[in-house]
């Protein structure tokens, strides 16, 4: 019998929007996924699709103005995070939820130690005093696989590599051992044996503590050794959702085929590699119906009048497409 399993997170028709002066950017339209205890799901898509402005609203950290989360739930463990205070998104925040950011250099404070770093959540969330949180950091560091800890939790973040930077973002992260853990781009940056300690770490430390993970990525190779489940994203909408099975090996949607064919085949000829022509539209002036069908070499005519229907193949897998044109998926 397949084991149940317990659903932390789940979005449900949410919408980000961002109110400027040339007019409404919909950072985030409609986007619905769900994160199960334990499991990674790996949001992928080109700069500019949503990954991150999604991720953002989960923590309430869109700022406000000129963003705002228009409509929409995210469920955390049955508790609908929009709704809650300021107070209470702090005791969630670095607590129950916690996010590796992109770029460790510009999350770290430079003039702060990394070991009082990672001891501020400790003392905020769990009442560590300052020795007790310092002694704690330096465990940390050590299940992060930095030497000399001793030594390094005395360091600034200007005196570390950006591997070990990194690591120092996942300390932090993880100080409270939390339930859902969000990486963006957690390796972006990093040589190719760096990533691979990086993400092996996260899988370990995943499996000890049993936390769910949203890895945000671009890199496919990634998503294929990473993930349980996979959201293909485009101008702030999923257009493509499933098990890391159906996205490799049963792509749907035009988009998620030029990406999983951008992949580079050592075997292959480098000039040879697939590509996606064109561009992603400008956030202020998308396209008419489906926003992909510029770009898109198998698009129908209705795909340039009219947004396409989410089109389902079983098992959660489904497609946002006019290729499809069967009986579309009735959208709770």
């Amino acid at each position: 019998m397949k084991k149940q399993q317990t659903t932390l997170l789940e979005i449900k028709d949410l919408h980000t929007w961002f109110y400027t002066d040339d007019g409404i950017v919909r950072g985030c339209d409609g986007v619905n996924y769900t994160v199960n205890k334990g499991e990674t799901l790996a949001v992928v898509g080109e700069s500019g699709s949503g990954k991150s402005v999604t991720a953002m609203s989960i923590l309430n950290l869109i700022p406000t103005p000129p963003g705002k989360i228009v409509s929409g739930e995210i469920n955390f463990k049955g508790r609908n995070l929009t709704t809650l205070t300021d107070q209470e998104m702090n005791d969630i925040r670095g607590n129950s939820i916690a996010m590796i950011f992109q770029e460790p250099m510009t999350s770290l404070n430079p003039v702060m130690t990394v070991g009082r770093q990672i001891g501020e959540s400790l003392t905020l969330h769990q009442g560590k005093n300052k020795k007790e949180a310092l002694a704690q950091a330096v465990q940390l560091l050590e299940l992060v696989g930095i030497a000399d800890a001793c030594a390094r939790v005395n360091e600034y973040p200007h005196q570390l590599s950006g591997g070990m930077r990194q690591r120092v973002m996942i300390a932090i992260a993880l100080a409270c051992r939390p339930e859902l853990l969000i990486a963006d781009e957690p390796t972006s940056a990093l040589d190719v044996t760096i990533q691979a300690q990086i993400l092996k770490l996260i899988k370990e430390l995943q499996e000890k503590i049993g936390m769910g993970v949203i890895l945000i990525t671009h890199d496919m190779g990634v998503v294929a050794e990473t993930a349980d489940k996979v959201a293909v994203m485009y101008c702030g909408q999923v257009v493509e959702y499933g098990t890391s099975h159906d996205i490799f090996f049963n792509p749907k949607h035009p988009y998620l085929e030029g990406l999983r064919n951008s992949v580079l085949d050592i075997e292959e000829d480098v000039n040879m590699l697939a590509i996606i022509e064109g561009n992603v539209p400008d956030p202020l002036n998308l396209p008419r119906g489906c926003n992909f069908q510029p770009r898109c070499q198998r698009r129908l005519e209705i795909c340039q009048s009219e947004e396409p229907p989410r089109y389902s193949f079983g098992n959660g897998h489904y497609t946002c497409c006019w290729l499809y044109q069967g009986d579309p998926e009735n959208n709770e």
